[in-house]
């Protein structure tokens, strides 16, 4: 037979679990409420970020292509311009007077 003292107060009990228990029903379901809440309403957001930033890498990816080919270009004619003034030297002196005597002042001041 259990015998229970009615007279005897509770032992009181510390801490912080014994006072969350005692002052929520159950400790964490407000903070899982606040997560859940907030993933709710930010994951569709972070979503659409790595959507847009998914666009905004291609985009990136497509304008390095292009610098990439510009400066191919331009390597290939500076390469030509190289090898045609090898070829052809530099404008004869003759037709450097001529053209400067016709009034074109961007032929007067070449130096040679």
């Amino acid at each position: 037979m259990l015998l229970v003292d009615a007279d005897r107060p509770e032992p009181v009990r510390s801490g912080a679990r014994e006072l969350a228990l005692f002052l929520t029903p159950e400790p964490g379901a407000e903070i899982r409420s606040d997560t859940s809440q907030i993933l709710e309403e930010n994951i569709p957001l972070l979503q659409a970020k790595v959507t847009e930033m998914r666009g905004i890498y291609a985009k990136v990816d497509q304008l390095e292509a292009f610098v990439k080919m510009v400066g191919h270009h331009v390597s290939f004619l500076e390469a030509h311009v190289l090898q045609a003034e090898r070829d052809h030297g530099a404008f004869p002196r003759a037709l450097r007077r001529w053209l400067g005597s016709a009034g074109l002042p961007s032929f007067r001041n070449i130096s040679n």
